[in-house]
């Protein structure tokens, strides 16, 4: 999917697209561009492996976000679309939260897909590991429970895809601790360095 150029083209879109179609341009949006705020807590979440930096635009090369040198080792940052594409009610954008198992097996194989479209060319051989953040308003459905079933994991294209692993980050609530997040690994290897990150259950799948 492009980004729309023409302001008629994005109008089609919003109001006769459906959420489907909304919520892959949003991703595609997303993907583009990290809020700042994101980018400095996944930063600051992997700090204990080393030296995170983000990884600058290369052209047309589709790259991850960041990467740890010293660990040779890339990051993917991405989410499970919960507020956008949804239907309007009175203006309001309602919650686009998975129903049940299955459509949250699909966002994350989303995910997935996205973070295996990144050539990252100039770093051959990294390990990648893709973050989905669980966002606030993601935390109060059962989401929160999915992503800590390793069953539910083993049934997306983890396991098949090139990523050494896949961590549920659960962005902060201000004022509210902030739920151990969720790291599920192909390998001894990627277990032992996610180890060294705080506030994180790690499982080997």
């Amino acid at each position: 999917m492009q980004r729309i150029q023409k302001i008629e083209d994005l109008e089609d879109l919003y109001y006769q697209g459906g959420p489907e179609k909304i919520n892959q341009y949003e991703d595609k949006l997303r993907s583009e561009v990290i809020s700042p705020q994101r980018e400095k807590y996944i930063k600051s979440f992997f700090e204990p492996l080393g030296k995170v930096e983000p990884i600058p635009a290369s052209g047309d090369e589709k790259r991850s976000d960041l990467v740890i040198k010293d660990k040779q080792l890339l990051i993917e940052i991405t989410s499970i679309n919960t507020t956008h594409g949804a239907a309007l009610a009175q203006g309001v954008c309602m919650l686009n939260l998975p129903k049940n198992e299955s459509e949250f097996i699909e966002r994350v194989n989303r995910c997935i897909r996205h973070a295996e479209e990144k050539e990252d060319k100039a770093f051959q051989g990294y390990s990648k590991i893709l973050v989905i953040i669980i966002d606030t308003t993601a935390q109060i459905g059962p989401i929160k429970k999915w992503v800590k079933n390793s069953e539910l994991i083993k049934q997306t294209d983890f396991l098949a895809s090139n990523l050494s692993a896949v961590v549920f980050a659960f962005e902060p609530v201000g004022g509210m601790p902030t739920p151990k997040s969720k790291a599920y690994a192909k390998e001894t290897k990627s277990e032992k360095e996610l180890q060294n990150i705080e506030n994180l259950e790690i499982a080997v799948i």
